[in-house]
């Protein structure tokens, strides 16, 4: 800001360019948030993409009609069972003879579903090997210290730090929040 800008003029640029940034309202993205955020889209689209191709290998198996051409011919007749939703012919065509089979190929969806895979586990390496995991660890243990500290101070505050009722009182309810913590989420104690 320089002593000729107007605040209100400096607030909309910041207002603007805060709107394209990935996560509006913060300034910076940092690394750690940039790969796991990446790392969580990979993972969905990972499970997105194998729900597709499942379902792809089902309708396969469910439908043995599945790849038959206009004449009748099954183009994917010596495929086994299940593997027509994984691979297929592909075919080139001449104005004399028509179209016809020249090999076989990996369906698309298949080739999506390996890629999302590898880019996922390639992210999940990049955050082991960044140490996102121990950043994480050691933000939990802070927090803790901070939430330890905090009810000394209003125990103190309320002239109970010397009693052993609330501090007993106290020792339950942490005890609760670290059972909580060591629940996986969406799951019952």
């Amino acid at each position: 800001m320089h002593l000729g800008d107007k605040v209100s003029e400096v607030k909309a640029v910041a207002e603007a360019l805060t709107a394209w940034r990935a996560v509006p309202g913060q300034q910076v993205v940092s690394h750690t948030e940039a790969v796991l955020g990446m790392l969580q889209v990979s993972w969905l689209r990972c499970q997105w993409l194998g729900d597709l191709l499942r379902r792809q290998v089902e309708a396969d198996e469910a439908d043995p009609d599945l790849g038959v051409g206009d004449d009748g011919a099954m183009p994917d007749g010596d495929a086994p069972a299940g593997t027509k939703g994984l691979i297929g012919h592909t075919y080139s065509g001449v104005k004399d003879i028509g179209i016809f089979a020249t090999g076989e190929a990996v369906r698309a969806l298949v080739t999506l579903e390996e890629r999302e895979r590898d880019r996922c586990v390639r992210m999940a390496k990049a955050a082991h090997d960044m140490g996102i995991a121990e950043a994480q660890i050691q933000l939990a243990e802070a927090q803790g210290r901070a939430l330890v500290a905090g009810l000394q101070r209003l125990l103190a505050d309320l002239g109970l730090d010397k009693s052993a009722a609330a501090h007993a009182a106290v020792a339950r309810m942490l005890g609760d929040i670290q059972g909580a913590a060591s629940t996986p989420a969406g799951t019952r104690r």
